[in-house]
């Protein structure tokens, strides 16, 4: 191989593995968030008055479960009195994230849950997200995101994506929509946005495979340059 063609090859390998490459995208080490809504889209409607989530407790959603606790404050990721909006007879509403529903729809039936560890429900994984630093988006998996109301535990959790600004951390508009399982309004969406900080992340791993190519042409380089003609 030519010295030419070597310094293209090195040069073109250096594009492929290059952190830079890369450094676009960031996990989501810890967040904060620190404000949000929902939006129904059954009656009443809610896209002039929608509903304001009360965060009052942990919010970093990518740093474990966060679970539910009805018998004290700061446990859930929210705890929101819809009496003030909707109807004098709603009880608050509790969000949190599990791994499963362990009560999971029983409890709308009106028979007893089954005992903790009977899970019939799919597993969900912690909150992981990340964001871009050069599109200036927020990517995050939220399957694990349960609300508690009305006696009714609903896997209403989805993909979200939003907005967010690389300079000041600040993420907005972390949107995605559920479809409820329960009640007289199964089969009906609700729209959650929420607001906050990302506060801290770390570069996402070069994936193996690039290495791996990128050692093999290095490899081959090596062996072409020291062949010497017969």
């Amino acid at each position: 191989m030519t010295k030419m063609k070597l310094i293209y090859a090195s040069l073109f390998i250096g594009n492929i593995i290059t952190p830079q490459a890369f450094a676009s995208l960031l996990n989501i080490d810890s967040m904060d968030v620190t404000s949000g809504h929902i939006v129904r889209s059954f009656s009443p409607t809610d896209p002039d008055t929608p509903i304001v989530l009360d965060f009052t407790g942990n919010t970093d959603l990518v740093g474990g479960y966060i679970n539910k606790d009805v018998t004290s404050d700061g446990k859930a990721i929210s705890q929101t009195n819809f009496a003030m909006v909707k109807d004098p007879s709603e009880p608050t509403q509790y969000v949190y994230t599990a791994q499963s529903n362990i009560r999971h729809n029983d409890e709308w039936m009106g028979t007893a849950p089954p005992a903790d560890g009977t899970l019939s429900d799919p597993s969900y994984v912690i909150p992981t997200g990340t964001v871009d630093d050069i599109a200036g988006t927020i990517t995050m998996d939220l399957s694990s995101w349960f609300a508690n109301h009305h006696v009714m535990n609903q896997n209403l959790g989805g993909i979200a994506t939003g907005d967010w600004d690389p300079t000041t951390g600040e993420f907005t508009d972390l949107s995605w929509t559920a479809t409820l399982t329960q009640g007289m309004r199964a089969g009906e969406t609700v729209t959650w946005t929420l607001q906050g900080n990302v506060l801290s992340t770390s570069p996402v791993p070069l994936p193996g495979a690039v290495w791996l190519m990128g050692s093999a042409i290095l490899g081959l380089l090596g062996v072409q340059k020291s062949r010497k003609p017969v």
